[in-house]
């Protein structure tokens, strides 16, 4: 939804602290866009766009959303045409390979990192426990779907939005919701 890029946008562009943009679940590439076009604008950092390209759960077969996926049963190229017409494919590093093997090698910090992979209340908790870990300090953590068809990250970010967790809430927008990791642990 627009109200969701134009906060992506932003925040890729103005956004707080200093470190790496991560998507986690590229799909298509519109969120992907919009985090780089942000960036873009004002020369930051590219975006770092983690996703197996074979689809979430409800693309597979038997899935609600199964005819939004590519017959090929990758979604790859689609995600490269559609950053090729934004303008922005010099902008985005493509990681074709699951949030948890990428995550387990990562130790880049960063600023930004929008979570809209797997929506298993498992895979969401896996790569909240993951990736706030390098996280820095002001660093924004966004989760999309936000919303009663998915438990998943609304479990996350209740969990998230308790004092142990080093996170408060920083805007919602639609069915994304921003968590900003505190400067101070309590």
């Amino acid at each position: 939804a627009r109200e969701e890029g134009a906060a992506l946008f932003s925040l890729a562009a103005l956004g707080p602290a200093q470190g790496e943009i991560v998507e986690i679940g590229s799909f298509a590439g519109l969120s992907t866009t919009w985090l780089a076009s942000g960036s873009k604008t004002v020369k930051r950092e590219r975006v770092t766009a983690i996703d197996p390209q074979t689809g979430a759960p409800e693309h597979q077969p038997g899935g609600e959303s199964h005819d939004r996926m590519p017959s090929s049963g990758t979604t790859l190229p689609l995600f490269q045409k559609n950053i090729a017409l934004a303008g922005v494919q010099d902008y985005v590093n493509p990681i074709v390979a699951s949030s948890s093997d990428v995550a387990r090698q990562w130790s880049a910090p960063v600023r930004l990192i929008f979570i809209d992979g797997d929506h298993e209340s498992a895979a969401v908790k896996q790569d909240f426990e993951l990736w706030s870990a390098v996280v820095v300090p002001g660093g924004i953590m966004a989760f999309h779907d936000v919303t009663a068809s998915f438990s998943g990250p609304i479990d996350v970010v209740r969990e998230a939005l308790t004092p142990a967790s080093g996170f408060t809430l920083a805007r919602i927008a639609r069915t994304t919701v921003f968590l900003q990791k505190r400067q101070h642990p309590q």
